[in-house]
């Protein structure tokens, strides 16, 4: 073996090394990084889906605590007696005098060209109200 030949045999043999030495840092390095990357990734992504469910169901179970509240009981006796209350304290806090909240009977009323308002499906109360839109109404 000549000086040429082992010179090439030594920088086969280092280009092999380096060739080695790269595989291995690429299998035990590189790869594992990766595959631990995209593992970190995909946990931040579910904890982040997790939490945003999370904050969902808080939004509805309080949405359903609120719709508990307001809710009348199951036995129609104590559900009238909780609606009784609940009307007694509007009125109560609203400071209506008057205990009579339905109107006086509905009557027919004459519009301006001689036709009764209640012939179109209209009602004249006693608070106003009763004929269709550009007629003039008497009661």
């Amino acid at each position: 073996m000549n000086r040429r030949t082992m010179f090439l045999a030594l920088g086969a043999g280092v280009v092999g090394l380096f060739y080695l030495l790269d595989q291995s840092y690429s299998r035990f390095i590189e790869q594992p990084t990766a595959l631990l990357g995209t593992q970190l990734a995909a946990a931040q992504r579910s904890l982040g889906d997790a939490k945003a469910e999370q904050i969902s169901g808080r939004k509805l179970a309080n949405q359903l605590e609120g719709y508990a509240e307001r809710a009348l009981p199951h036995d129609p006796a104590l559900a009238r007696a909780v609606y009784q209350k609940w009307l007694l304290e509007l009125v109560q806090r609203h400071r209506m005098d008057r205990r009579r909240s339905m109107p006086k009977r509905l009557r027919r009323s004459k519009c301006g060209d001689g036709s009764t308002a209640g012939s179109g499906g209209w009602w004249a109360t006693p608070f106003g109200m009763g004929c269709e839109r550009g007629r003039r109404c008497s009661t």
